[in-house]
């Protein structure tokens, strides 16, 4: 089913002046929804597989969790509000907006890199549940908290605010200071980690 089959109708290239909410229809395609969203639009648990037909602009919370993406290609560009999109098969963030005032919220999906990623969140940014194993090339300024659990590196969080609080650190500088604080050889050259084992 698509976006216009649905009881607003096809309002291809409309703006839309409340909420939108489609959660749980079974839509395979957004074809037919508003080019603008005045308020939230919720297009949660469902069978998409693409961001095209999008709105470009929702001025309140852009929700498209538990779908079948593996990217944001698409996505909206001006999302307001929050801006969820975990549980799906998110393999790259590519597509999504580069600024966002509130929360990006990205878990359980299938992401090894933070790439593509907002490079300023206002709120928090929650990516845990995912196969991410360094932030290395990564530049994210984030207003809130980091949540990173449940990821092959268990440092993420620690990476991310050193990451943000230095950001012109070599890497060399980078790995030696994620060293003194939490003391995990990963972060040592191969021939220090050498002296380390026994």
């Amino acid at each position: 089913m698509k976006f216009k089959d649905t009881i607003y109708g096809d309002l291809t290239d409309k703006i839309y002046e409340g909420d939108i909410d489609v959660d749980g229809l079974e839509l395979t395609s957004l074809e037919g929804a508003p080019k603008e969203v005045k308020g939230n639009f919720d297009c949660s648990n469902n069978n998409i597989a693409s961001l095209k037909y999008a709105p470009q602009i929702i001025r309140a919370t852009f929700n498209c969790a538990i779908n079948q993406l593996k990217t944001l290609e698409f996505s909206p560009q001006v999302v307001d509000g929050f801006y969820m999109c975990f549980d799906n098969q998110l393999v790259s963030l590519k597509g999504a907006p580069k600024i966002l005032k509130h929360s990006f919220f990205c878990g359980k999906n299938k992401l090894t890199s933070l790439e593509y990623a907002p490079s300023k969140i206002g709120g928090d940014l929650k990516a845990s549940s995912n196969q991410i194993e360094t932030t290395k090339g990564v530049s994210i300024e984030v207003g809130g908290t980091f949540v990173c659990r449940d990821n092959p590196n268990p440092y993420l969080e620690n990476e991310l605010i050193v990451r943000q609080e230095n950001p012109n650190l070599s890497d060399n500088e980078f790995n030696l200071l994620m060293y003194e604080i939490t003391e995990c050889t990963d972060y040592l050259p191969v021939d220090a980690q050498e002296m380390f084992l026994f």
